[in-house]
């Protein structure tokens, strides 16, 4: 078992099953610890550029204090305040320092394979070969490096003090202890305030996050991707594959689906809160969430990018992908088998009982229906994304909300559209 040994300074005792730790550890000794995928924290934003964060390996070099590093991980252990203390790294995960951790480790990294180095002398070989490795070809795709910084490290001879400097360095932690899936979002989203905000469309995917297996588990045609990935912005154009959709476009879909309103992807859009204190029994969680019912919806998501890719090469697969279409489309789709009648058990009876099972094989029939019927229309060439693309374009110029015209035309225009009503993108879209 690999370990991240902490002196702990301070054990507080938070709830019953709650601890938090003050904690000192080697900086050389931490790094060398991390688990291979560290940097992939499920929660956390992908690695991002940030000119200051770069600046953090001169803090080390200088002796200069460096900010706390939250980790978390679940340990029932006792504690005692100036023991010594082993973590398995494969349980830690890093809440807050994420960014701070990983340039340092690259830092580490990039002298490693400097001191493996045959011929110091040259510099720009050297560089070259670094980049071919699998470390060197992730920092630099990711920012961390470019050639003219490391060529400074090494001329300067800086590079041969990263060791020495690091295993002379100490840390500081705050460690918490047995946190529950929501309460580790909750508290990342805090320490987080003040910084770099993470990005709307990654905060509405944590608020999910405790579903998200669920829908790989379900999602046999589909590719489900965080906004955190690197792949996620070759879904914003047409270069996106038939079937590869945002994890929060997909739950985007399914609440319109729901709620028959065609939402945002926004925390603020939501008509409820996820948090510690939420009752994932009710109806919401047990009729979305539930494996069948996912499976159903992920089926018949993939069946309408495939037909509309296949009507509207091109432009098809650029429409569908967005928010904008898709929280449309469903709501469209939701108003036409009247889902709000097929809830009417759930909001006229709060607290009368109804079988949630019965109502969700009835929402995913409709689920179905709606889609057939959506199809149809579809390889009949009714969508018309052409007109679409011309009313949007006369659109773009006005100092409006577009996304929200967007959403309600489109919920309208496939709303009518499924009712044979034909009609026409200039009647939603001005």
């Amino acid at each position: 078992m690999t370990a991240i040994k902490l002196n702990l300074l301070k054990v507080k005792q938070v709830k019953e099953d709650k601890v938090w730790l003050l904690a000192e550890g080697n900086l050389y000794e931490y790094l060398n610890s991390l688990k291979a995928d560290f940097y992939e924290y499920a929660i956390q934003r992908k690695i991002v550029r940030n000119d200051y964060l770069d600046k953090l390996f001169k803090t080390v070099l200088d002796n200069e204090p460096f900010p706390i590093i939250t980790l978390t991980t679940e340990n029932t252990d006792n504690f005692n305040e100036g023991e010594v203390k082993e973590f398995d790294s494969d349980k830690v995960e890093i809440l807050d320092g994420l960014q701070r951790t990983f340039r340092l480790w690259a830092h580490l990294k990039l002298y490693e394979h400097y001191s493996r180095n045959t011929n110091p002398d040259e510099i720009k070989d050297f560089i070259s070969e670094f980049k071919q490795t699998t470390e060197g070809s992730l920092f630099f795709e990711l920012g961390i490096f470019r050639t003219s910084y490391i060529k400074n490290l090494i001329e300067s001879k800086r590079i041969n003090e990263i060791k020495d400097k690091f295993e002379n360095y100490n840390v500081y932690f705050y460690v918490w202890l047995n946190l529950s899936e929501i309460e580790v979002v909750n508290k990342m989203l805090l320490l987080n305030l003040g910084q770099k905000s993470v990005s709307p469309k990654h905060q509405f995917e944590l608020l999910f996050l405790h579903f998200y297996r669920h829908f790989v588990a379900g999602s046999s045609n589909i590719t489900i991707v965080r906004e955190r990935e690197l792949e996620s912005k070759t879904l914003k154009g047409e270069h996106r594959q038939v079937g590869s959709f945002l994890f929060s476009s997909i739950i985007i879909a399914m609440l319109s689906f729901y709620e028959t309103k065609a939402k945002r992807v926004n925390k603020s859009e939501l008509d409820f809160e996820i948090n510690e204190e939420s009752d994932l029994n009710a109806p919401l969680f047990q009729i979305l969430f539930e494996k069948d019912f996912i499976e159903n919806f992920l089926k018949c998501l993939y069946r309408i990018d495939e037909a509309i890719d296949k009507s509207y090469s091109g432009i098809g697969i650029k429409w569908f992908g967005k928010d904008t279409t898709l929280s449309g489309v469903y709501a469209g789709i939701s108003e036409y088998v009247n889902v709000t009648e097929i809830l009417k058990p759930i909001s006229e009876n709060k607290e009368a009982a109804y079988d949630v099972s019965e109502i969700r094989e009835k929402l995913k029939a409709a689920t179905t229906k709606g889609v057939d019927q959506f199809i149809l229309l579809i390889n009949q060439n009714a969508l018309e994304l052409e007109d679409f693309e011309k009313a949007y374009e006369n659109l773009s110029s006005r100092s409006i909300n577009i996304g929200n015209v967007l959403r309600s035309a489109i919920k309208g225009f496939v709303g009518n559209l499924l009712n044979n009503n034909n009609p026409k993108w200039s009647n939603y879209i001005k």
